[in-house]
Parts: C-alpha cells; sequence; structure tokens
C-alpha cells in the first residue's frame, strides 16, 4: 500500500513510510492475524475510497477510525526526538528511556522507566502534553554485546556448524578486550558475501572476526545509526559460507525482507548465540529513538538509533541475553525482518529491539540473497 503514495517528497517529512508522503487521511496500517488493518483518520469516506483504488476491495483488508495521521504521528515523534537527544539532563529527570509510534494504539509512545503519575505529570509540563502521547513503562535499554578480557578458552564456546556459518550462531572479536555476538542475515557488498550483525559488537571496520576458533572475515562497512545499528562481515569463501538456515531451529528464511513500514502487528522471532532458543515477540513500536551506551573491543560506544522497532516479548520470563546481540530476526513467513541491537528486561514488560532488515540493507548498500 505504501508503494502506491507519492515519493516526490523527502523522507523528513514523513519517515516512516521509507520518503513515502501519505495523504493527511491515512493514519498508519499493521497487521492483526491474517488481516491487514488500515487507519483512516475520522473515519474519512475518501479517504477509504482512496484507498480501495489504490490496493483494490477485499475481505482481508479491515479499515478502522482513528484520531491522527501518521503525518502528525511523525512530526510530534521527530519533535520529541530531538527533546530526547539533545536535552540529556532532563531525560535523565524524567526516566525517559525511549519514544516512538504505535501505529495499532494510533498514538505516540513515550517509555519512562517509572509509570507513575509524577513522572508523567512531570513530562506534560517540562516537554509535551499533547493528546496523541501515551505513556508505557519501559526500563533502561541495554545492548547484548558480551565484552570481556581476552581468553582463548571462549572459543570453545563457539557454534558447531564446521565451516557453514548459521543465522544466530556466533562468533567473536579481538582487540585489548574480547566481544561476542550472533550472526545476522546473510548478504554480499559489492558481489562479496558475508553476514550483517549489530554494529555495537564490531563497531569499526578492518576488525577480524573468530568463528569456531577460525578467522572467518573482516568487518567491511559499519553503521551506527541514525536509522540503524548494523555492520556487514565480508567472509573468506575458501573456507566459510554463510547459510540462510537458522542455528538452533534449523528454520530455512526467505530470501526477502519484511518492508520497514510493514513491520506492525508482526509476531517475529529473534534466535542468538547465548539463548540458544528461539524467542518470539510481537511488534508494537516502530520509528523507536534510544540511544545505545556500552563498551565495545574499541573503546566506549554512545550513539543514537532513530529507526528502530521494539516488540514484546511473548513470554516475559523467556528473553534474550548478552551475547544474542545481532541475532536474525525473522517473521512466521520466514522472512527476515532485521538485527537484534538491545533488549530492556529488568521490569515487565520487557522488549526486545532490532533494527530493520530493509533499513539496514539501504543503509549498508548490502543485498540479500
Amino acid at each position: 500500500m505504501y508503494a502506491s503514495y507519492s515519493n516526490r517528497q523527502t523522507r523528513a517529512l514523513n519517515k516512516s513510510s521509507d520518503g513515502i508522503v501519505t495523504p493527511n487521511y491515512f493514519g498508519g496500517s499493521y497487521f492483526n492475524g491474517s488481516k491487514l488493518v488500515v487507519l483512516i483518520k475520522n473515519n474519512d469516506k475518501q479517504g477509504i475510497k482512496d484507498v480501495q483504488k489504490r490496493i483494490g476491495t477485499s475481505s482481508f483488508i479491515l479499515y478502522k477510525k482513528c484520531s491522527f495521521s501518521l503525518n502528525e504521528l511523525n512530526k510530534l515523534n521527530d519533535d520529541l526526538g530531538e527533546i530526547y537527544f539533545n536535552k540529556k539532563s532532563l531525560r535523565d529527570k524524567l526516566g525517559w528511556t525511549a519514544v516512538g509510534i504505535n501505529q495499532m494504539e494510533n498514538h505516540v509512545i513515550v517509555y519512562l522507566k517509572e509509570l507513575c503519575q509524577e513522572k508523567i505529570s512531570l513530562f506534560k509540563q517540562e516537554v509535551s502534553s499533547s493528546p496523541m502521547i501515551i505513556f508505557e513503562q519501559m526500563d533502561e535499554i541495554e545492548a547484548l554485546n558480551t565484552v570481556q578480557p581476552d581468553s582463548i578458552a571462549f572459543y570453545t564456546r563457539a557454534a558447531n556448524a564446521l565451516t557453514n556459518i548459521h543465522m544466530g550462531s556466533g562468533y567473536t572479536c579481538t582487540k585489548t578486550l574480547q566481544a561476542s555476538g550472533s550472526v545476522g542475515f546473510r548478504a554480499t557488498l559489492n558481489g562479496k558475501k558475508g553476514f550483517v550483525t549489530a554494529a555495537h559488537v564490531l563497531p569499526a571496520t578492518n576488525l577480524s572476526v573468530v568463528f569456531n576458533s577460525k578467522t572467518c572475515g573482516t568487518v567491511k562497512k559499519v553503521v551506527k545509526g541514525s536509522s540503524v545499528d548494523a555492520a556487514f562481515v565480508e567472509i573468506n569463501e575458501r573456507l566459510f559460507y554463510p547459510t540462510n538456515v537458522t542455528q538452533w531451529t534449523k528454520n530455512v528464511l526467505s530470501s526477502s525482507f519484511v518492508s520497514h513500514s510493514s513491520l506492525t502487528g508482526k509476531t517475529v522471532t529473534a534466535e542468538g548465540n547465548t539463548t540458544r532458543k528461539a524467542v518470539t515477540g510481537k511488534i508494537t513500536t516502530t520509528e523507536l529513538q534510544y540511544t545505545i551506551s556500552c563498551n565495545s573491543v574499541v573503546g566506549t560506544l554512545n550513539y543514537n538509533i532513530k529507526r528502530g522497532v521494539s516488540a514484546t516479548y511473548t513470554n516475559q520470563k523467556t528473553i534474550l541475553k548478552s551475547g544474542d546481540s545481532g541475532c536474525i530476526v525473522y517473521d512466521n513467513s520466514k522472512k527476515i525482518c532485521g538485527i537484534l541491537s538491545a533488549t530492556s528486561y529488568k521490569k515487565t514488560p520487557s522488549y526486545m529491539i532490532f533494527s530493520s532488515a530493509d533499513l539496514s540493507v539501504k543503509d549498508l548498500g548490502v543485498d540479500i540473497y
């Protein structure tokens, strides 16, 4: 549906639709089971007719009345993001964890560490009292890389995939410290095979990456914000082969990805090398704005993400852990959705946070195969 809208203006006007400027009647869309739900501001009849003209009529499309257009939500989210990133002392005072758009709720979601009336009132006084805002609890966001002193014994934890590098299997990178992460999805850059993973685990080019106690490749491109947290590792094709099979459930994934604008409402599965099993969640928020702060093999990292995706864990006791960073995230149709960036888990509800495959592919300049 998004592809039917104009692409003549810049993404800054409506960044969630990837450069597509949506009409003022359009409040967003999401998947609800087997149906596509299209939100129409004030149930505008001409708006419904326009959507039907663009994508046809179908029993699988459900129209729902909403109060705000996606343009309005994007504008407010952008404005709040400017405050969030530029006023750290205020952010800390409020316990303001993140901000993003929940199209299912047709609101901008402000996440606070403490969901109490005192903090909500303070936010409304010092930031915004817009009726488009609703508040939810989210504890601190933590990157899921593991960083520790270099140790030869650590390599014995590598996956047993021999020359095959499966999605969700583990790797390490060593300088003064040693970091570990998980493989995302396979891709090519300038015709060279490799895989995509999290940039906070592999934050610089030319870093050597170890898999099964052998150097498997080299970091060739890194993107640390503003849209994604992603890096590309070019592998040694003589010794290793990146597959489209997940390490822990042996699912064969498609070579296509879900567009960023179509993620809301989907149930997704992540598989990482520490958790070593399928962990599921439901996507609620896109255009999530948050800060990554963590130690790494090249020193302390601190950078902003403005287009993240968050999913509420299906089982609040089964969550992703340190070392799962960069792992594959996919949907029930086995299409690739993204790579894991972080989690918020110390309070319920807990969330997995990831960079969409769509934006990662675009920003890295890679091709999925």
